[in-house]
């Protein structure tokens, strides 16, 4: 089982663990649901360094990675970071990921927790090109601030006058500088932070000690399942599968009609050309929990129309939350129709909800 850097902080803060795709991860480290309450209020900061992390160098990085991604890269100047989707021909997802430009190499955080599954993909397109992939997962430590304090937070730790508008900032504690970014892929306000392994300890007790001083916590990855579904985020495994495109899953706010041509574009440009999109993501909010694990089918008047692909509990609004593909035709907005789930021997009722993100 590996572990993350930051693994000794956590346990000494009371972290309570979880094996996570063969990574021990915080769960928890009191309360999930005041955690998640943090989150949605004022301050909640996560340690997500369990995803691959991916070093790419060399003259024609760039090149390539404009070439086989969706996003237009050629706007990602030295120490910004942008979405982007990696596809296949068929216009099909194998991966969703950040790019920050380190100027002189890129650093790709994958959706997924396994290095080889990225660096197997961007390789089969390397023949004569000057590029070096490079497994950079333990180098980095990867953090998300979340909640509504987020900027008032790095307001007072940059101490500079930061905007909701703002992309980036640095920061710099002792003789460390790292970059935090933007990112709003959630229904609340967030930031992600970029650490040097080697630093990580000493920077994560003084993020934490500027937590406690607006009363922001610690939260696990319970809470964050809570918050990635109820925002309509995809997740490896579950949404972000070889199953679907980027349209499907919501994420064509990272894919560029303009720019030249890349991996999966003749697809996409036809299925946005002739509107052939034929589900989207959905939230789903259960009855109850359901027994068996998704995907899960779900029905309509008997009919099937799709199905939940991700399930987790809300302990703050007991809720029970899932995530799912479900047929175009039942997801417009307003429609407020209510589906089955069906687990064999039983079904369990529940309402569609469009994710409140518009991505």
């Amino acid at each position: 089982m590996k572990k993350l850097s930051l693994s000794e902080f956590h346990a000494f803060h009371g972290a309570q663990f979880i094996t996570l795709d063969h990574w021990s991860v915080p769960e928890s480290y009191e309360d999930p649901a005041k955690e998640i309450e943090q989150a949605l209020t004022n301050l909640a900061l996560f340690d997500q360094s369990y995803f691959a992390k991916l070093r790419l160098s060399g003259t024609d990085a760039a090149d390539l990675l404009d070439r086989i991604t969706t996003n237009d890269l050629s706007k990602l100047f030295v120490g910004t970071a942008c979405d982007t989707v990696f596809s296949t021909p068929q216009g099909k997802l194998i991966d969703f990921c950040r790019i920050l430009n380190l100027g002189d190499s890129y650093l790709l955080i994958s959706g997924h927790p396994d290095y080889n599954h990225l660096k197997d993909w961007i390789s089969r397109f390397i023949t004569i090109e000057d590029v070096d992939v490079t497994d950079a997962t333990d180098a980095f430590v990867w953090l998300t601030l979340m909640g509504p304090q987020s900027l008032s937070l790095l307001k007072k730790l940059s101490r500079t006058a930061l905007t909701r508008f703002d992309e980036e900032v640095w920061l710099t504690y002792n003789d460390s500088t790292f970059p935090v970014f933007k990112n709003d892929n959630y229904q609340i306000p967030a930031y992600n932070i970029c650490l040097a392994a080697e630093d990580s300890y000493s920077v994560a007790e003084w993020l934490l000690d500027a937590l406690k001083e607006q009363s922001g916590s610690l939260a696990g990855h319970a809470a964050f399942e809570v918050i990635r579904i109820d925002s309509g985020l995809p997740r490896w495994n579950s949404e972000l599968t070889s199953e679907y495109n980027p349209f499907e899953a919501g994420l064509t706010h990272v894919v560029s009609f303009t720019k030249g041509a890349y991996t999966g574009q003749e697809v996409i440009s036809w299925i946005d050309a002739a509107d052939r999109v034929q589900r989207h993501l959905m939230v789903v909010e259960l009855k109850e929990r359901p027994v068996f694990k998704p995907p899960l089918p779900v029905l309509f008047n008997e009919d099937p129309i799709g199905k939940i692909t991700s399930y987790t509990y809300d302990p703050l609004h007991k809720k029970h939350l899932a995530l799912g593909y479900i047929r175009r035709p039942y997801t417009a907005d307003g429609l407020n129709i209510q589906v089955e789930v069906d687990l064999g021997s039983r079904r369990i009722r529940g309402g569609l909800k469009q994710p409140p993100i518009k991505r």
